[in-house]
């Protein structure tokens, strides 16, 4: 069911439509006017996310820079919305059969590259981190139905985290070869996943950001769910 759900999620996504990293990407609300001070842009721009995805029961704005962050309450998760891109945010609730708040997906893009960021809450877990990821990443090859992994799956632990999968895959869209970075981490009931997606010349870059991201994500979602109790 999860899988399944995920499958549909990443796939109505325009994630697929970001073949050129410079075309238009994710719609949102109208923004606000924004204040002459960075952070309080930032601010304000969180604000306005929380507001215009109705999700201010399910998340905190933890900006503390120029770039808007919303923290996920039941994870730690932080969602990082950078400036260059409208930024969107999902909740599974509803018609996907999941309690609100058990599936959260943060949409935004760097450089004009697409970054997703979500957290998913598996009542049953899957029996290993290696299956955690590959059902992660079945979400994303409906939209890449092409895509191959490249190198070898790495894994990294220690520091009190838990530990993280990291596989690069490679597509091609409409005759642009793409890097697909996707990293993975399970901590009890909850997998935090994230993706992103560039043009392939720029494999460095993206692993170097993504890979920053990632952690920053990683250890938020170990204290808070350390502190809960390990729920």
């Amino acid at each position: 069911m999860i899988r399944r759900l995920l499958i549909l999620v990443l796939m109505a996504a325009p994630l697929s439509a970001q073949a050129n990293p410079d075309r238009s990407f994710w719609s949102a609300a109208p923004r606000v006017a924004e204040p002459t001070d960075r952070r309080a842009t930032a601010m304000a721009e969180a604000e306005r996310l929380m507001a215009a995805f109705q999700v201010k029961d399910l998340f905190a704005n933890v900006t503390d820079e120029a770039v808007p962050r919303l923290r996920h309450g039941p994870t730690g998760l932080v969602c990082s919305f950078y400036p260059g891109g409208p930024g969107a945010i999902e909740v599974g609730g509803g018609a996907s059969g999941l309690p609100r708040g058990d599936l959260v997906i943060c949409r935004s893009k760097v450089g004009g590259q697409p970054l997703i960021q979500s957290a998913i809450r598996r009542r049953e877990p899957l029996p290993n981190l290696d299956a955690a990821l590959e059902a992660f990443v079945a979400g994303v090859r409906g939209s890449y139905p092409g895509m191959a992994p490249e190198g070898e799956t790495t894994y990294s632990s220690g520091g009190g985290l838990a530990r993280a999968a990291r596989q690069a895959y490679v597509a091609e869209r409409d005759g642009l070869k793409l890097m697909i970075y996707v990293t993975y981490a399970q901590h009890g009931e909850w997998g935090v996943g994230q993706v992103m997606i560039g043009r392939h010349d720029r494999a460095d870059q993206i692993r170097m950001f993504a890979d920053r991201e990632f952690d920053r994500a990683r250890r938020e979602i170990g204290r808070t769910i350390t502190a809960d109790g390990g729920t």
